[in-house]
């Protein structure tokens, strides 16, 4: 957080950081001008009903007929005793908007020679079982792997007013009793950004493979050639029926290779021959030293239609010949929506804020500081304060996830805190080093299962030393972090910065880490003289706003990095205060240039400092900030505008 940092003098404090009581807004009074050369708005995840049956012995509501049910491993398994066999959901899911939440998803493991699987549903004011209110779909037979099927119920045409219940016949029909399913998954949602992923957690999942040795260990799978043309092939029967939608493969691969292209085919269920025609080449990085991500838009080959049925990876296009390796941390199909969201309050939210921040702001992330007023500066009272931010991190995913609400945790005070020059005591002693590893351990155990769990932010805005302690800079503290947080957790996120202090300029020429599945993470307030007016002691102010050419030059140095090292870009904190001449103008070029580069973000924050607020009055710096209604200009660019691309 810039120029309103938290631990200044108490006279400041007491002045900005008083947190306000939400108004509702009025949304004809949001205006939105729309992002400057800025990418289509991408869906965002809605979920208005799910089961994961991840407690043994809990169905969560799921009833069964003609078959007998458990729940255990994380599985609902289903085993049949007639050729109709069913699963009701829960009674009165109530959902009412159907044209929105269209989609229901089932993760399957069929273990029978079945192809077909339907989906019925009812409505309040149509409550029978029938034909006409269903669709059926394709599935793998005796498939060794969970296959995900998507099923778009939205081209029914009951699929209208408010949905009740659905009802799932996993073989339809089976071929009599002692058949079996095991059931992963079902949901029903607006979309699904990963639609089929696969991690490696278990092998190879169902992939198979030519001309190449694979090896899979620790989540990743190894593969090195035998000839010059290695290739991965999916399991079969994908069925994704939203191709427009689901358009993106996303593979985070290391290329201990000299090649420089891979290749992604496909083929449908109306054409099955594997050819050039349907394949996308792109370019990868010869580099040993980091695990790049590559995300390549498929909707531009004109055969991504109908129902993609497999996909094949080429990951080196051609391979020099023989022993030619890479390793493949993930690959996913996916929608590749952005998240769009805000920082949190420093001291915890009720419901009423959630409340607000889902069903009026629209966010789906919210990066949640720990960090307070009170945070200690002596290392041996940061585990006591830390238990009191668990506790109000514990709240704060108990009102979140069940609105969907994903939390990015941010070490926003590390142990041993910072000295006046804002050099963090982690980078100068061992023991603080070591803390804060530790701190993370602690938080990867405690949280890795959470489904609203968005990343781990390891170090807020890390300014080191001049010459910081032998092997505590701020580069080997991350990758030292990210180690121990993968021994915990292998596939949540890691959120990495730059010394010296997040901003763009910590981008002048830094190499990526050695960690699987990172994202890089800038701050955007540049320039700083704008943006603060005055708050870092600058007495000429007001600044005038510099213009949009000046902000994309500012960020040219984070674009460029993103570019030469196929990264993820997070924009973890932007903001301009109150009173700054154009402010609203500031906000929307910012956004422009974050949707214009696909760049997830959140603003600097919510209901926390008054200088920052979007819901107080655009007064100066010395007069006494006021709530507004309807809402500032400022307001209805981050809020009216940028966050309401969720939807």
């Amino acid at each position: 957080m810039k120029n309103c940092e938290n631990r200044t003098a108490l006279a400041f404090l007491l002045f900005f950081s008083a947190l306000i009581v939400s108004i509702p807004a009025c949304k004809k009074d949001l205006q939105w001008r729309g992002p400057a050369s800025a990418t289509a708005a991408r869906e965002a995840t809605i979920v208005a009903n799910e089961w994961t049956f991840d407690t043994p012995g809990d169905a969560q509501g799921w009833t069964a007929g003609n078959a007998t049910i458990t729940v255990s491993g994380g599985t609902l398994n289903v085993t049949t005793t007639s050729t109709d066999p069913l699963l009701l959901s829960p009674d009165n899911l109530n959902i009412t908007s159907p044209a929105a939440f269209k989609y229901v998803r089932v993760n399957m493991k069929n273990n029978s020679a079945v192809t077909t699987a339907r989906i019925f549903f009812t409505t309040t004011t149509d409550t029978n079982w029938t034909q006409a209110k269903s669709k059926g779909f394709t599935i793998a037979a005796n498939n060794a792997y969970v296959a995900s099927y998507v099923v778009d119920m939205s081209t029914v045409s009951g699929w209208t007013g408010t949905i009740r219940r659905i009802r799932v016949d996993p073989l339809d029909p089976a071929g009599g009793s002692g058949q079996s399913v095991n059931i992963d998954y079902i949901g029903i949602s607006q979309a699904f950004n990963s639609i089929t992923d696969w991690e490696f957690e278990t092998g190879a999942e169902g992939w198979t493979w030519g001309n190449a040795s694979v090896s899979v260990a620790n989540g990743l799978l190894n593969l090195t050639s035998t000839s010059t043309d290695p290739l991965l092939w999916s399991p079969d029967f994908l069925g994704i029926t939203a191709p427009a939608v689901y358009k993106f493969v996303h593979i985070e691969m290391k290329n201990t290779s000299t090649d420089t292209s891979a290749r992604i085919y496909f083929i449908t269920d109306a054409d099955t021959v594997w050819n050039q025609t349907k394949s996308k080449k792109f370019s990868i990085k010869a580099d040993s030293s980091f695990y790049g991500s590559y995300i390549v838009d498929m909707s531009t080959v004109s055969g991504w239609t109908g129902t993609i049925r497999r996909i094949r990876v080429d990951p080196l296009d051609p391979a020099a010949g023989s022993g030619e390796s890479v390793s493949i941390d993930l690959i996913e199909i996916t929608a590749n929506r952005s998240y769009r969201g805000v920082m949190s309050p420093q001291t915890g939210v009720n419901s009423g804020d959630i409340d607000t921040l889902k069903n009026i702001w629209r966010a789906n992330v919210m990066r949640w500081q720990i960090v307070d007023p009170s945070a200690p500066s002596d290392l041996a009272s940061y585990n006591t304060w830390l238990n009191g931010k668990i506790a109000q991190l514990d709240n704060a995913f108990a009102l979140c996830e069940p609105l969907g609400i994903k939390l990015l945790i941010d070490l926003h005070w590390t142990p041993g805190g910072h000295d006046s020059a804002k050099v963090l005591n982690i980078f100068n002693g061992q023991a603080a080093n070591d803390s804060v590893v530790s701190v993370w351990q602690r938080l990867a155990t405690r949280y890795k299962d959470r489904p609203g769990l968005f990343g781990y932010d390891l170090i807020n805005e890390p300014i080191q030393p001049a010459s910081p302690g032998p092997g505590l800079d701020a580069r080997s503290t991350e990758i030292r972090i990210g180690n121990a947080i993968r021994a915990i957790d292998r596939k949540t996120p890691i959120y990495i910065s730059f010394a010296q202090g997040e901003d763009p300029n910590s981008f002048n020429s830094p190499l990526p880490v050695p960690l699987t599945n990172v994202v890089y993470e800038v701050h955007m307030y540049l320039p700083h003289d704008y943006t603060g007016q005055g708050l870092d002691g600058d007495s000429t102010h007001p600044v005038s706003y510099p213009g949009i050419g000046t902000l994309s030059t500012s960020l040219n140095k984070v674009r460029n990095f993103q570019n030469n090292y196929p990264v993820r870009i997070f924009v973890g904190e932007f903001s301009v205060v109150r009173y700054a001449p154009s402010a609203s103008s500031y906000l929307h070029d910012c956004i422009s240039i974050f949707e214009g580069y696909g760049w997830s973000w959140c603003y600097h924050a919510y209901r926390e400092a008054k200088v920052w607020s979007l819901e107080v009055a655009d007064q100066p710096f010395s007069s006494e900030p006021k709530q507004l209604s309807p809402p500032t200009d400022r307001y209805n660019e981050v809020v009216g505008g940028g966050l309401t691309l969720n939807q």
